[in-house]
């Protein structure tokens, strides 16, 4: 079982309380310090918590008050879903696509994926249903072998790690339904697979870094190189970037733990800044959006004393009064893409190739400027 992060547990909890109707509308819920008080844990998780909670439409806050639980949350909690999951025509196909996450549709832009494909599929008689895996690997093989006693006429399958569970995809195949991989190129040449250009986004985004003057640039991630390849291709990226432009890759600013949450970022900051770093980069946005808390923490100022970088151009990056500076995917293009090799498949046109890169491109942002000693490097 994964342990769930303290943010989570809260967040939980408060939807338990909703669900159960052990609220008032006109009364507040929870405050950042009463949740910090019952759960033992720190303002800035406690504020995570209900930064999520409000993104989702579940509470809204008044200054001084706290958070409400807003009355119409249910009914916008419907309304997402329909626009998102269409239900088939009255006509057509009918066919029902699977699509497997690691996580939860609000995460990333697993929204913007999910609403593309959606939309397509609707449109020629499909129609989705959500598979959530919550980043286990053994729910992942158990989602895939309860879909084999489904009827279900293709998988959109994003993986948690580069193991796909190939014995349990074969059946599919064999039966000419279609499996798309989104984030993962494999050499399986039965299943398709669509992924982002991360090794040129990073060194992209890492030698924007370099030309703005740093020289001495942090890197920190949080995953296993070896079974997420995302992460890895983003890495070998910086460290491309680094040696093409003559720059040694210091080991000392290479962190590969980088906490879920702001809890411990403070203490890797610090220890960034010690080793003479100038700039941040970060795997995702998310992550940068938690370094930009850790500073503010610390009174550094972004970018005055260090900038920050992430990756995505997820809802994090432009979030809370963050202006992160990222690498942008076109995550709608992954969705239609997916959606339109089902679509060929089923029809029996098979006119695609098995692999796609799409292209990333860089966002400048504010979270970026030259080092103050650009001058005399």
């Amino acid at each position: 079982m994964i342990k769930k992060n303290l943010y989570e547990v809260i967040i939980d909890d408060i939807l338990t309380l909703i669900k159960k109707n052990q609220y008032s509308y006109d009364k507040p819920i929870c405050t950042e310090k009463s949740l910090s008080e019952q759960y033992g844990v720190s303002r800035i998780t406690a504020k995570r918590a209900l930064m999520e909670l409000e993104r989702d439409g579940v509470l809204y806050r008044k200054r001084g008050c706290g958070s409400f639980v807003r009355q119409d949350f249910q009914l916008k909690q419907t309304d997402t879903l329909k626009s998102v999951i269409r239900q088939p025509s009255a006509d057509g196909m009918k066919k029902l696509i699977a699509f497997i996450l690691p996580f939860d549709i609000t995460n990333g832009g697993a929204m913007d994926i999910v609403r593309a494909a959606g939309d397509i599929l609707s449109d020629n008689g499909c129609y989705l249903t959500l598979h959530i895996s919550d980043r286990s690997f053994k729910r992942e093989k158990v989602i895939i072998e309860q879909l084999q006693h489904q009827d279900v006429s293709a998988i959109i399958y994003y993986p948690t790690t580069n193991v796909i569970h190939v014995e349990d995809l074969i059946p599919f195949v064999l039966e000419d339904k279609p499996v798309v991989l989104l984030d993962l190129s494999t050499d399986c040449n039965f299943i398709y697979n669509i992924v982002s250009d991360n090794f040129t986004g990073q060194k992209t985004l890492t030698e924007y870094l370099i030309a703005q003057g740093h020289r001495s640039i942090a890197y920190l991630y949080n995953g296993d190189l070896d079974r997420i390849p995302s992460i890895r291709d983003r890495f070998f990226g910086h460290c491309t970037a680094l040696k093409e432009n003559d720059l040694s890759i210091d080991w000392s600013l290479i962190n590969n733990k980088a906490p879920k949450d702001s809890n411990g970022l403070e203490e890797i900051v610090q220890g960034f800044l010690r080793a003479g770093a100038t700039a941040i980069v970060t795997e995702n946005d998310e992550t940068a959006y938690n370094v930009l808390q850790a500073c503010k923490s610390l009174n550094l100022n972004v970018p005055q004393d260090v900038s920050v970088t992430g990756f995505d151009d997820s809802r994090w990056a432009t979030s809370y009064g963050a202006d992160i500076t990222t690498v942008q995917q076109d995550f709608r293009a992954v969705g239609e893409l997916a959606a339109r090799i089902v679509i060929d498949v089923l029809s029996k046109q098979d006119s695609y190739s098995r692999s796609h890169v799409l292209p990333v491109r860089l966002i400048e942002r504010t979270s970026t400027a030259a080092p103050k000693d650009a001058e005399a490097q």
